[in-house]
């Protein structure tokens, strides 16, 4: 005669006991064995359930690994070789001095370790390529660094680990400063040139990502205008594009905006800049 039985057990881990129930309909000889086999082989269902916890332990601590320690790996979009986003959101006094005194000298001599030889070597670099991007009569680059107060900051870069915090972005390099409107020529402006306005630049210069926390040597990615920095017409800001040259990745584009604001007396710093390799990834055509 078939009976319906509901068979209940109880296993014991270290730190839980662990409450198991099924329903079977079987004869009653074979209830009686089956429980005979329960108890005789309980020492077994205890080291099952020890072990099936830990498992499940172990693989709750390696799930939540990434969320513990701010790490991270971003997989490359599709059809690029590198991706990068920096995002700069420092605020600080403007009238205040940096630290650092003389920014420029700063960033070239302590974060490149450029001697002044090596120095006036990149500056002849930089007044050649932006005569030949450019024409020229251009004013001659001076040097220029970003103040480490800006908080400039290497959030995402694909392939890799890079904690919540980021990584910090020194930048710097050489730049000419337009103070009157002028038409430019060279590659950019050909032979007809093309005008733009007061205040638009032109950079020559490097990211230098400092990869410390993450026990990584520093990654360096030149820069260079491929179109002027132009001031917006209507409010604080510009747009940033630049061609990148990476050793590693090859040549890629740099592109997005800087628009700060003052807020409670203080500069507001608000940077966002993508950079891909190569320039444009694949081409979609529908």
């Amino acid at each position: 005669m078939d009976i319906i039985h509901s068979i209940y057990l109880i296993c014991e881990t270290p730190h839980h006991l662990v409450f198991v129930s099924f329903v079977v309909q079987i004869t009653e000889p074979t209830c009686n064995w089956l429980i005979q086999s329960i108890h005789l082989n309980k020492g077994r269902w205890i080291e099952m359930t020890r072990k099936l916890t830990v498992s499940i332990i172990l693989t709750v601590i390696a799930a939540l690994a990434v969320s513990i320690t701010g790490f991270a790996v971003t997989p490359t979009p599709q059809g690029f070789d590198k991706y990068i986003v920096y995002m700069a959101a420092g605020r600080y006094n403007a009238d205040v001095a940096p630290v650092e005194g003389d920014l420029s000298m700063w960033y070239h001599k302590d974060v490149m370790g450029r001697s002044d030889e090596e120095i006036a070597e990149v500056h002849a670099e930089a007044d050649a390529y932006f005569e030949k991007q450019f024409g020229p009569n251009l004013p001659s680059a001076m040097p220029f660094a970003f103040d480490p107060r800006e908080e400039y900051r290497a959030y995402v870069s694909s392939g890799e680990e890079v904690p919540s915090e980021g990584w910090v972005v020194r930048d710097g390099g050489f730049m000419v400063m337009l103070m009157e409107d002028t038409v430019l020529y060279g590659e950019y402006g050909g032979e007809q040139g093309k005008f733009v306005p007061a205040g638009s630049m032109l950079v020559y210069g490097d990211y230098n990502i400092d990869r410390t926390p993450s026990g990584k040597d520093p990654m360096i990615i030149h820069y260079h205008s491929a179109a002027p920095i132009m001031m917006h017409p209507y409010e604080p800001g510009f747009k940033i594009d630049c061609t990148i040259i990476s050793e590693e990745f090859g040549i890629g584009r740099a592109q997005g905006f800087s628009s700060p604001l003052i807020v409670d007396g203080m500069t507001q710093v608000n940077i966002r800049t993508v950079l891909t390799f190569p320039a444009y990834g694949p081409s979609i055509q529908h």
